[in-house]
Parts: C-alpha cells; structure tokens; sequence
C-alpha cells in the first residue's frame, strides 16, 4: 500500500515509466547513489512500477535497488497522482531523444522490454509528510523531466524550515 511509505517519515515516491526504461534505470542509479543523503534527511524513498509484481522483482535485484519497490499493474496511482499518458512529443519528441540515447549508453541503463509497462506512460516525483501532505509534486514534462535528489530533499527542507 501506498500510503505506508511515509507513515513513519517523510517519503520521496518516485513513478518510473517502466522498467526497461533508460531514463528511469539512470534515475534509480543516481537515487540509490544518494542513499545516505536520504537517510540523513530522514526521507524514506519508495519507487512505483507498473508492471507485474516478477517484473518489479527482477527489476530490484538486477539494478540492486536498495527501496521499496511497488508495483501498480493497472496504474490506479498512477491516475491518482495526476500521472497520465504521454503524447508522442512528450515520449519521442526533440528533447527527449538525446537523454534517452545517453541515458541507453551507460552501464546498466539500456532499454529493456516494457514488461508489462506502457512505453507512453509519464513519470513523476512526489515527496509527502508523515501526515500526508504533499510538499512537492513533479509531474514530468518530457520522458527525460525528471527532478534531481536537491530537488527532493530541498522539498523537506523547505517544509521543515517553514514549520
């Protein structure tokens, strides 16, 4: 469930578009890069796939993903989060060519099958408090839109400063 990832702690829950994405295997690898800054924070970070529960299970041990991993076969919160299908430039316009093709080009960011995903899927960035709140919402513009680990921890820090 969901909710269960911010009961204890602030969470940053980040849907990925699919698993055989480049862009969203770069993004896990720079997230799991900075695990002890989230830890530091005090932020938990939980990723939503969604694609079927073997498909998220390979997909954490391959990429060793250190996070919870939900998966969300029908993309119910997906929707709910405001995270809809792309258009075609949103998925293969201008700019999103070249993040993908460098993205595709590092060591364990190739492009996968979809695994039950859907190629037009967007991604998004939330970060929400212990009681629920969302502190920042990223609702990615472009496939390649996708925000930094100062963007997140920012987002608590901001909320913390402001309470």
């Amino acid at each position: 469930m969901l909710s269960t990832g911010w009961g204890e702690r602030p969470a940053a829950i980040v849907f990925l578009r699919y698993f055989g994405c480049p862009i969203c295997r770069q993004q896990v690898i720079r997230l799991r890069l900075d695990r002890e800054r989230f830890q530091r924070a005090g932020m938990e970070v939980v990723l939503v796939g969604h694609g079927g529960p073997e498909d998220g299970r390979r997909f954490a041990e391959e990429r060793s993903v250190p996070y919870r991993l939900l998966v969300d076969p029908t993309r119910e919160a997906y929707e709910r989060y405001g995270l809809t299908k792309g258009s075609l430039l949103q998925v293969f316009g201008p700019q999103c060519v070249a993040p993908m093709v460098r993205a595709a080009l590092q060591p364990g960011c190739r492009q996968g099958l979809p695994n039950g995903g859907n190629l037009m899927q967007m991604p998004g960035a939330f970060v929400v408090d212990t009681s629920g709140i969302i502190l920042f919402a990223h609702r990615s513009a472009t496939i390649a839109d996708t925000p930094t680990t100062d963007q997140l921890l920012g987002a608590l820090g901001d909320a913390r400063r402001a309470a």
